[in-house]
């Protein structure tokens, strides 16, 4: 019974694990993108 309840307990943290890390990412994109964005702006204004 314990062992069942472990595997349950695993899943949802790897689910959680995958959001989390993937919000991560999506948020070091956003900054990515921001940076390319200024930086493009910077050149056309010269």
């Amino acid at each position: 019974m314990n062992f069942f309840i472990f595997l349950i307990g695993q899943e949802i943290y790897e689910k959680f694990f995958a959001q989390a890390a993937i919000q991560i990412i999506l948020q070091k994109y956003q900054i990515l993108l921001l940076i390319v964005d200024t930086n493009q702006e910077e050149s056309s204004n010269g």
